[in-house]
């Protein structure tokens, strides 16, 4: 259902001015209009100077990334964002999900979707299978996943490999001998 863009905006940027944003993009145009930039991306990033919003921007052919300390310095390079006439914002936070697309009348259609929560444990009312079914090999972890023997134990050449690769079937061309 449309929306009125300027309400759909204000969502966005208080999103993300939010301290939980993992993620913000911003991309595409606006029927009839052309953003200076074509891709905007907003991260929140830790660095030795404390917390800041990276923004890395994108002309289509280099890309540009600035970090911005929080405050008056953040607003401004938020709301200068949200002039552009970007045609599409796609906002992630810690607990939900927001995608907003401007249609060709000028109207926000939004979707957003809450993130379903964490379990804090795998064990319990989850409906799963216990662990004890899982069969159990035992191994040195050199050789974990590798289809390796464990040491001490022999295998000849060649074995635990694909058929075609191995070294007994193998010919000048590449190509496996066919018997």
């Amino acid at each position: 259902m449309p929306e009125p863009l300027d309400a759909a905006l204000t969502e966005v940027r208080a999103l993300l001015l939010d301290p939980a944003l993992t993620r913000a993009v911003a991309a595409g145009g606006r029927r009839g209009q052309r953003p200076s930039m074509v891709r905007a991306e907003l991260r929140p990033v830790a660095l030795k100077a404390g917390p800041r919003l990276q923004i890395s921007t994108s002309d289509g052919a280099r890309p540009y990334t600035r970090n911005v300390a929080p405050g008056a310095e953040t607003d401004a390079a938020v709301d200068a964002l949200l002039a552009e006439p970007f045609g599409n914002w796609h906002v992630e936070t810690a607990d939900a999900t927001l995608q907003l697309r401007v249609t060709k009348s000028g109207d926000a259609q939004v979707h957003r979707a809450q993130r379903p929560g964490r379990r804090s444990s795998r064990a319990g009312t989850t409906g799963r299978r216990s662990t004890s079914s899982t069969r159990v090999t035992r191994s040195s972890p050199r050789s974990a996943g590798r289809g390796q023997a464990p040491p001490g134990r022999r295998v000849p050449p060649g074995a635990g490999r694909h058929p075609a690769r191995r070294p007994d079937r193998a010919v000048a061309g590449g190509r496996p001998r066919l018997r």
